[in-house]
């Protein structure tokens, strides 16, 4: 059985609705069509009823086809739009398209408006096929990501479970003896409970991070926090292959606004990503998460980073006066400085991971956010990582780059600093902080 097309119709002229509803009868198409003439009855037909096609006349009284097409590129924006006129030039036709219209057609060709109906619902259904395409490749690239975690995880919560089965049996070979020592007893189960602790946070990482998290609210988040649920769930990993994972210490006074979840997520796949381009290169191999802050100070930028073992005295490093450049004073054997940043960024927490392999060839730095473009063997990656860490980062106000600067590959990415509460960003960007 054939469906009945439904199609909203903009349209004043009572013999123009006919002209075109007898065409469309004549083309061969099942149609339901709906008339309407207002910008209020256009508006909320739209808000209404979902529509498979809308076709508007390019002018009405007091009202028109090129404003119908911007209240329709708000409320219906993958719904085809289709103007027809029999005034409308040629390059307000062409400035239609590209204001969104999927086609125009002249009243006096009216011929062509079933082919071009029909265009348009095909264009539709493949645009829609595509999309569910894509939710099946994210969907996919998720599941392989936490499928590469799971490995770990499980070797993670296992050794915990060791210690405290082992610590368990050395209190009940106690009880049975009847020897219990109360030191011995306190100590047990600190131990006990410390490794109970250290579970339940990397449980509490993988809920967080397994979310979808796009409808979250932006929130004032610890930037501290945000970076522990992406340590929690692939360090051992690295562990496992004896590659260094060095981070910087993040002052607990450092929040950004942002989705939580999203943002781990994207520093999840930077690491996930640096690990496997270092994995199995020859000597020694190395991943840096760093966190640095850039602001203006009297005018000048200032960066401050927060790095470990940093001894009592010694001063959080800044980069030259205007150089945008943020370089830490403590790092790691045989790399650089952090990535450079937009000098346009004030007030931000950056995000950046360095690793040790060659870099990104040039060649392939232009497509390397590409959606579904990958250098990785088809068994480790969809091409996906990246380009979604891309959408992720932009949506928050912010941009993913690749550092050109570098001589290893450093992707970084800026996020608002929270003022909140006042002065607390102040403060922990004193330089010795």
């Amino acid at each position: 059985m054939t469906r009945v097309i439904e199609i909203l119709y903009l349209e004043d002229s009572l013999a123009d609705r006919e002209l075109v509803g007898q065409f469309l009868a004549d083309g061969g198409m099942e149609c339901h069509v709906v008339s309407i003439s207002s910008r209020e009855e256009f508006t909320r037909s739209l808000q209404d009823s979902k529509w498979d096609i809308i076709l508007a006349d390019y002018a009405l009284p007091g009202f028109d086809g090129i404003s119908a097409l911007g209240i329709a590129q708000q409320l219906c924006p993958r719904t085809p739009f289709i103007l027809l006129s029999g005034v409308m030039g040629e390059d307000v036709a062409v400035e239609s398209m590209k204001s969104g219209a999927t086609d125009y057609v002249r009243k006096q060709g009216i011929k062509r408006l079933c082919p071009a109906v029909r265009r348009a619902l095909k264009e539709a259904e493949i645009e829609a096929e595509l999309g569910l395409s894509r939710a099946r490749a994210v969907s996919s690239d998720r599941l392989s990501a936490l499928g590469m975690m799971a490995g770990g995880i499980a070797h993670e919560i296992n050794n915990p479970l060791a210690i405290i089965y082992a610590s368990a049996n050395n209190l009940l070979e106690m009880a049975e003896s009847g020897t219990m020592p109360l030191k011995a007893l306190e100590s047990a189960s600190t131990r006990i409970k410390r490794t109970a602790e250290r579970i339940s946070r990397i449980v509490t990482s993988l809920r967080l991070i397994a979310r979808e998290g796009s409808a979250d609210p932006l929130e004032r988040t610890s930037v501290a926090e945000i970076v522990e649920h992406a340590l929690e769930l692939c360090k051992e990993r690295f562990r496992a292959h004896s590659v260094r994972l060095d981070t910087s210490i993040v002052d607990t006074r450092l929040h950004v606004f942002c989705r939580e979840v999203q943002i781990a997520q994207v520093l999840l796949n930077l690491l996930q990503n640096a690990f496997d381009a270092v994995a199995d290169l020859p000597g020694e191999r190395w991943v840096r998460l760093e966190v640095t802050t850039s602001h203006l100070i009297n005018g000048s930028r200032e960066g401050t980073a927060f790095y470990p073992e940093r001894s009592e005295g010694q001063s959080c490093h800044k980069a030259p006066e205007n150089s945008g450049v943020l370089t830490p004073e403590v790092g790691v054997a045989g790399s650089q400085s952090i990535c450079e940043m937009d000098p346009g960024q004030e007030q931000s927490v950056i995000f950046a991971v360095l690793d040790s392999g060659p870099g990104v060839p040039p060649e392939l730095r232009a497509r390397i956010m590409e959606p579904f473009f990958t250098t990785k063997p088809v068994s480790k990656g969809t091409g996906l990582g990246l380009s979604l860490s891309r959408a992720i980062v932009e949506d928050h106000g912010g941009e993913l780059k690749l550092s050109e600067s570098e001589n290893h590959t450093c992707f970084s990415f800026p996020l608002p600093l929270s003022k909140e509460p006042e002065n607390a960003a102040e403060e922990c960007l004193n330089p010795g902080c």
